[in-house]
């Protein structure tokens, strides 16, 4: 700090005010260039099959990709539909830099209207385009680590797809071969009727259960077994976000619900579920946490879940296999592992995570077990 001092006090004493006052910007830049962190590394563990950025639709769900618990780190890209629609410039950048990117690594690369940032707040240090230049991010844990500007001549990160791969390389880890990949609708439509065998993990955006089973349950088995069938993960946080309708019309798409498949579905539909598919027919289905407590003579049970002793003889990954607490409807649960919470003005009770997950677990490393190895 002294060494610090020493310098700025030579510069005060030994130039004129106007020569300072031309180098100060200078000075601070090269400041605050060495007090950001140069040797992060993104982690990025669920690769993708679409080969196009990826449109992040609201503030909503962009606000809980980057905050959400999965561990996984994310790559953004931004624009202004007002300027950008129809530039060569946000057009060369999809099309020339991340688009070839995505499809040659298979690491998913979100883009966001910053249009949609008016009235919320700036925590992500996310900038509102005031033109037709893109702007690309890297987010570490939620937080904002580098920010690449289109407009900038000096910086041709993002401009060059020679320059923007190495870079993304360096800064990324990832497995050798990933397990898990994101998709769409569109991509289902396009082949679950032709797979031969086709395992779907239907997740959602800002979901608890879901930003836990990944980094705790999912990432841990894939990353520890020899993969021969990956298991497709599609998030469907755009639907519930824009349009209870659409959102009520994927779930039953998807036979989520009970009224979509006795069999399979589960109330109303919840994630996270996990199916199997054979040329594009549901034949087994996992569902993870979503039971229901309620308190029974001083004594907490579980009093709702998909796991009934009546649907356990329909789920073939579970057939002669010897697992405890299979049929979970009824068990008592200590009193410990409990815990309150208030939802829409009214109290429950559930289980804590990892107490759930001490039941769950077992139960979805078998169908994983059954259809991915």
């Amino acid at each position: 700090m002294s060494l610090i001092k020493g310098k700025f006090n030579y510069i005060i004493h030994g130039m004129k005010t106007k020569k300072i006052l031309l180098m100060y910007p200078i000075i601070c830049a090269s400041f605050l260039g060495g007090c950001q962190s140069q040797d992060f590394k993104l982690n990025i563990q669920i690769g993708t099959k679409l080969d196009k950025v990826i449109e992040i639709k609201d503030y909503a769900s962009l606000s809980s990709l980057l905050t959400s618990s999965e561990k996984e780190d994310v790559l953004l890209a931004t624009y202004n539909s007002i300027f950008s629609t129809g530039c060569s410039c946000w057009t060369n950048f999809t099309e020339s830099v991340i688009n070839p990117y995505m499809k040659k690594y298979n690491v998913p690369i979100y883009k966001f209207n910053t249009i949609l940032l008016e009235g919320h707040d700036e925590r992500f240090g996310i900038k509102e385009l005031l033109n037709s230049n893109p702007d690309f991010y890297m987010f570490k844990d939620g937080k904002n680590m580098k920010r690449f500007r289109y407009e900038d001549k000096t910086n041709n990160i993002v401009k060059n797809y020679s320059n923007f791969e190495k870079e993304l390389n360096k800064r990324i880890n990832k497995p050798d071969k990933y397990s898990i990949f994101l998709v769409d609708e569109e991509y289902l439509d396009n082949n679950l009727n032709n797979l031969d065998s086709c395992n779907l993990f239907i997740s959602r955006n800002g979901c608890g259960d879901c930003g836990y089973v990944i980094p705790n349950t999912l990432v841990p088995f894939f990353n520890n077994n020899v993969i021969k069938n990956e298991l497709l993960l599609l998030d469907i946080q755009s639907y519930r976000a824009n349009d209870m309708t659409n959102y009520n019309r994927i779930k039953a798409k998807y036979n989520l619900t009970e009224e979509s498949s006795a069999t399979f579905g589960y109330g109303e539909g919840v994630v996270p579920t996990f199916q199997h598919y054979e040329k594009g027919e549901l034949k087994d289905a996992a569902v993870y946490f979503n039971d229901s407590l309620s308190k029974v003579d001083d004594k907490y049970k579980i009093t709702n879940t998909y796991y009934t002793e009546e649907r356990v003889t329909n789920l073939s990954f579970l057939n002669n296999k010897d697992i405890d607490n299979k049929v979970l409807m009824n068990k008592e649960i200590n009193q410990e592992d409990v815990e309150n919470f208030s939802y829409n003005g009214q109290d429950y009770v559930s289980m804590k995570k990892e107490a759930s997950a001490k039941l769950h677990d077992p139960i979805l490393l078998e169908f994983l077990k059954s259809y991915c190895l």
